[in-house]
């Protein structure tokens, strides 16, 4: 199962390690140690950090350990992300078979206990603590709304909220910046649309053009991004580059010829996503495949 990955990995010169090298450099190393075990508490919601150290617990007692590996795998994995400073959430997966264990201990000892109000108890406390935190993960309210609820309950502890609400603010201005696109797209004669290539910025803002921008009969985004990198541009001649999330100054590192086509005010997004640039750009200074080589992502 996993030969041919690594076959397609030699053959491309090992594109993921790199990637996971200038993501350690640009993003984890800012992660530390106390930060990715405090996570662990808290990204499962702190009550439930009883149920799967109870699972831990059990997996290396008696009762549990046929199913010793279980605890095993979780502490090898555990070890692996904390030394190589890893995004919080990776260890994730891990997680449900520790539930499973958990969820035997602590049942076990509620009904050992014999009493009936415990075992109502525990699955309220549990449930509570589920429903504080759910309005960061789901969209229940407005995006105001949540971030009022989630500086409340933070005890205003975030001078920005939206290092905590940034993927819910990450749902917005999809639809928009694809209207935009297009926008800019019919203004071109006819005959230009034909040898027209979206280059957008990213990996966010090509995959939201191609979505929205399929009714709205937009060719196929390109991107100079990670996979998108891959697939590389049209075919053809291409006269003309629709730049979209790219700033003119960017644009024009590049091309001889760039107009600043629209600048969109998006809304509930986050502060770095607006305004969002939209260029028509002519004349490269050099081939697109020499752009392309140059953006290469390892």
């Amino acid at each position: 199962m996993f030969l041919p990955n690594l076959l397609w990995q030699i053959k491309h010169g090992w594109p993921t390690v790199s990637f996971l090298i200038d993501l350690n450099q640009d993003i984890m190393e800012g992660i530390s140690p106390v930060q990715f075990i405090a996570g662990q508490l808290l990204y499962l919601h702190p009550f439930n950090a009883v149920i799967w150290i109870s699972g831990l617990v059990y997996f290396f007692g008696n009762k549990g350990k046929k199913y010793r590996l279980f605890a095993w795998l979780w502490i090898s994995i555990f070890v692996l992300l904390l030394m190589t400073n890893s995004k919080i959430y990776y260890l994730a997966p891990a997680y449900p078979c520790l539930m499973a264990g958990g969820s035997i201990a602590v049942g076990s000892w509620v009904f050992r206990k014999g009493k009936k109000w415990l075992r109502a108890a525990v699955p309220a406390v549990l449930a509570a603590g589920g429903a504080v935190l759910m309005p960061l993960s789901i969209p229940m309210f407005s995006i105001d709304k949540t971030e009022k609820y989630v500086d409340t309950i933070t005890f205003h502890a975030f001078e920005n909220i939206y290092e905590l609400t940034g993927d819910l603010r990450g749902m917005f201005g999809w639809k928009e910046r694809a209207e935009g696109v297009a926008e800019v797209y019919y203004r071109l004669p006819e005959d230009g649309q034909r040898n027209t290539m979206i280059l957008a910025a990213g990996y966010e803002i090509p995959a939201g053009l191609d979505l929205f921008g399929k009714s709205l009969g937009l060719p196929e985004a390109r991107s100079l991004s990670l996979s998108y990198w891959l697939w590389g541009f049209p075919e053809g001649s291409i006269e003309t580059v629709i730049g979209a999330g790219f700033s003119k100054e960017f644009m024009e590192r590049h091309f001889n010829e760039v107009a600043l086509a629209a600048e969109i005010e998006l809304e509930h997004v986050n502060p770095w996503d607006t305004p969002f640039v939209i260029t028509i750009c002519r004349k490269p200074k050099e081939s697109l495949q020499k752009i392309w080589n140059r953006y290469r992502p390892w």
